[in-house]
This record gives C-alpha cells, sequence and structure tokens, in this order.
C-alpha cells in the first residue's frame, strides 16, 4: 500500500480525533525538545494544495531501509481518506531503519506576484526517541542547490495533529522546487512512523 496523510488544515487541534493506528501499544515519546514551539495553523487562501487524494503521481519518491519508505496511507484521520506515511505498511513497528528518504514535488510552484509564501503541513508522529525520526522541509529554484526551509519536526506527536509552517519569502516572485526530507537516526526501540498531510503554499493572513 503507498503512503499518504489527511488533510486537517481547517479543523481545531480540539476538534481532532485520536488515530489509534498510530497510538498502539508502543509508548509515548519523550520529547527532548520542542522545535515547533509558536507554530500555528496558517489562514489565508492556498495557491497549491496537496491532501493526496488522488495519488502521489505529482511526486518522487525516494529512498528505502529495512521496509521503510515514504507510502500513501487510506484511513479516517482527520475528515480525509489519505495521507503520506514514512513507515512500514500498515504502520507496522520497526528499528533497523536509517537514513534519508525524500518526497519531491516534480514540478515547480510559480510565487510570480506573492510577496509572503509560506508552506503550511501537518504531521502525526511516533517514534522513541522521538529525535529519531526528523521531518524538514527544503526548497530551491529550479536547478540550484537545496536548503532547509522552517525547522525541524520531531516525530513525537502520536496522539494530536501539529500544525508546521516554512517561509518561503527567499523564493518570492518566480518558481520554487519543494520536498520533505525525512531522516532516521539509529535507535534501539521500535518506531512507528511519520504522516504527512494537507501542504499548502500560500500567503498567511494571521502572522
Amino acid at each position: 500500500m503507498p503512503l499518504v496523510l489527511v488533510g486537517c488544515g481547517s479543523v481545531s487541534e480540539a476538534q481532532l480525533p485520536s488515530p489509534p493506528s498510530l497510538i498502539g501499544s508502543l509508548p509515548t515519546p519523550e520529547p527532548t525538545r520542542t522545535p515547533d514551539e509558536g507554530d500555528k495553523l496558517l489562514l489565508g487562501t492556498a495557491f497549491f494544495h496537496e491532501g493526496f487524494e488522488t495519488g502521489t503521481d505529482a511526486w518522487t519518491l525516494e529512498g528505502e531501509s529495512a521496509g521503510v519508505a515514504w507510502r500513501r496511507l487510506e484511513g479516517n484521520f482527520c475528515g480525509g481518506a489519505f495521507a503520506m506515511l514514512i513507515g512500514r505498511e500498515a504502520q507496522a513497528p520497526f528499528v533497523d531503519a536509517e537514513g534519508d528518504f525524500l518526497l519531491t514535488l516534480k514540478q515547480p510552484i510559480d510565487l510570480t506576484g506573492h510577496t509572503r509564501p509560506h508552506v503550511a503541513y501537518d504531521v502525526l508522529g511516533s517514534a522513541n526517541p522521538a529525535d529519531s525520526l526528523v521531518l524538514q522541509p527544503e526548497a530551491r529554484r529550479p536547478g540550484g542547490t537545496w536548503q532547509a526551509v522552517g525547522r525541524e519536526t520531531y516525530a513525537e506527536y502520536p496522539r494530536m495533529v501539529a500544525h508546521r509552517y516554512a517561509d518561503l519569502t527567499a523564493f518570492a516572485g518566480g518558481l520554487v522546487e519543494l520536498r520533505f526530507r525525512a531522516t532516521l537516526r539509529a535507535a534501539d526501540q521500535a518506531r512507528k512512523g511519520l504522516l504527512l498531510d494537507d501542504i499548502r503554499v500560500l500567503e498567511p493572513t494571521n502572522l
């Protein structure tokens, strides 16, 4: 089964159900830090949106280790039917997996006419330690060098969707290519993965 994440952009965290497949019987990760402190749900009209409802044809999926890869996941997460999972099929727990896994948008996004573009996205995750599975958005001009935008997200949100965003203002006025890098680091405890969904590029009205 491929990987998927369901969109929750217009739903408050208090309304979100707890996805039992992420909670499972694994211990709740102990966060080593809170990398997304201060992040919130961005408001505004999105001029790019991906909820993976129609598949992953618009994306290139790279990386595999011990059965772990990007895959489209179907389920009832928060009002949608699909999301992207960095993990094993059926979110089976795993220990022995390391490396980088890339989810790259095949076509650039046109930021012409936009002055404060941001990319917003939602995550759920379960890893122990939480920093053994990290998600980082990256961007570049076509043909340029990839650079990290925004902060890392640790897989420390097994019960509540975390709303994340990154500033793309440096790429305003032209084309930008976008990808998400998931990095698995050595761990000796079972992990279940990280869900990515509701990717939006917009000019925020509440920042």
